[in-house]
């Protein structure tokens, strides 16, 4: 069971699981609907399992020279069951979707999980084998986490929104597009982690991308209030959490930089990766700053993300 945790990145699970609360209550403003808020997060963990299971899959040779411990090439798990119980996981993952469609009981919400399950289920395929190794690699590994939180908000039946693009509001768009673009630059900074030595080039330009998601990140509120009605406060106050969550992350990006090593880099890519966690509890509070315990019950998924990070990799 222990190798299957391994596997799977248990430590970074939550982080699929908050993505979809936040998007989840970004576009309901509510977690009242919690059968179809339950088949969600067990589709999005289903799919991020399957593609940590996957890049082990196709990583399998690399693994066996560079991380012999790990579960596949150390002979814990074998490759034909990793292969099988990777494909069942991204197939569980769009039928979970898909049932949490049905329980929305509109046809809109059906197709939208279904089409949005596919196109993650696909891009995960695609990034962990025959594309991992091109310069696409990076854009897919954020077009996942933007289709994840899609997936969260794939059933807006109960929000009043002013502004809609191909059936999901405009504000739940610039929230993916966000977090999609900071996880592109993460994995761009992460893609040769275990390199002795870095390259600045790429440390500088992943880090513009995370910066630049950081920013669409803070700003998108100010652009799309269309879908939510913000008082002055939160205006002000939603920005200012945005860039303290951000401190140190540029201040790890700004270490990089300075001492371009694989170390260096790997403590900038937990922390941004920690921090996902901490912006969704940040969207919460924009989605319902009237209700603060949304806000904290995302954010207390954090915990059990610092104690798995303690007994087993995250990365």
């Amino acid at each position: 069971m222990l190798a299957w945790l391994k596997l799977i990145r248990l430590p970074n699970l939550p982080t699929a699981i908050a993505n979809v609360l936040a998007a989840f209550l970004l576009v309901n403003h509510s977690w009242a609907q919690w059968p179809q808020l339950l088949l969600l997060m067990i589709s999005s963990a289903a799919l991020y399992s399957a593609g940590m299971v996957l890049n082990d899959v196709f990583d399998v040779d690399q693994d066996t020279d560079q991380r012999p411990q790990r579960p596949i090439p150390s002979g814990q798990i074998s490759l034909a069951t990793a292969r099988t119980t990777g494909l069942a996981m991204l197939v569980l993952g769009v039928v979970a979707a898909i049932g949490a469609g049905f329980v929305a009981a509109t046809l809109a919400d059906v197709l939208k999980c279904a089409v949005v399950s596919s196109l993650l289920a696909l891009t995960v395929y695609l990034y962990d084998g025959p594309l991992k190794p091109t310069v696409l690699a990076p854009f897919l590994m954020g077009a996942c986490r933007s289709l994840n939180i899609m997936l969260g908000g794939a059933t807006a039946t109960t929000v009043q929104v002013g502004y809609c693009l191909a059936g999901f509001p405009v504000i739940l768009w610039a929230f993916a597009f966000a977090i999609g673009l900071f996880i592109t630059g993460v994995t761009l900074l992460a893609r040769n982690e275990a390199a002795a030595q870095q390259s600045r080039f790429w440390i500088s330009t992943s880090s513009v991308l995370i910066v630049a998601g950081l920013v669409a990140l803070a700003t998108a509120p100010q652009w799309y209030q269309g879908n939510l009605a913000l008082d002055e406060m939160v205006q002000r106050v939603y920005p200012f959490m945005i860039a303290m969550i951000s401190v140190t992350i540029v201040r790890r990006l700004v270490l990089c930089v300075i001492n371009p090593s694989g170390r260096s880099v790997k403590f900038a890519v937990i922390a941004s990766l920690r921090s996902l966690i901490v912006f969704d509890a940040a969207v919460c509070f924009l989605a319902r700053p009237d209700q603060i315990v949304f806000a904290l019950v995302v954010l207390a998924l954090l915990v059990p993300v610092l104690v798995l990070s303690r007994w087993m990799y995250a990365t």
